[in-house]
């Protein structure tokens, strides 16, 4: 797999939503479809694509998709965002461009009853 580029997105940081979804708006630049995704549902371990060798550690901290965990919170897995948030990534396809994208976030209780979240970027996925 290789990452093309990088979309822009408006909001980054997300406080006290509820934890059954969190729905990121995202416009297609190949054809101008308006997506909502819900980034709470079917999403899975950034690391786990470094596993099965769809992507490289290189190219994730090149790309600024999270950076690696530090040896004092290897807990939190292999990869963190801000603010020391597990990293995870759910993938997402246009239904008119048909391009895949990867949206790469984290999530967590940062303070007791408050959630935060962090997504780092989406970017363009082949």
């Amino acid at each position: 797999m290789k990452i093309l580029n990088i979309i822009p997105i408006k909001q980054k940081l997300y406080e006290n939503f509820y934890e059954e979804s969190l729905n990121i708006d995202f416009v297609c630049p190949y054809s101008s479809e308006k997506k909502e995704v819900n980034i709470l549902s079917e999403y899975s371990l950034l690391e786990n694509l470094v596993l099965n060798n769809s992507l490289c550690k290189e190219d994730i901290i090149k790309n600024g998709m999270a950076k690696l965990t530090t040896k004092f919170d290897k807990h939190l897995g292999l990869f963190t965002v801000f603010p020391n948030l597990t990293a995870y990534y759910k993938l997402f396809e246009c239904n008119e461009s048909k391009k895949t994208y990867i949206i790469i976030f984290g999530f967590g209780e940062s303070q007791p009853g408050r959630n935060l979240a962090y997504v780092t970027g989406i970017w363009n996925y082949v």
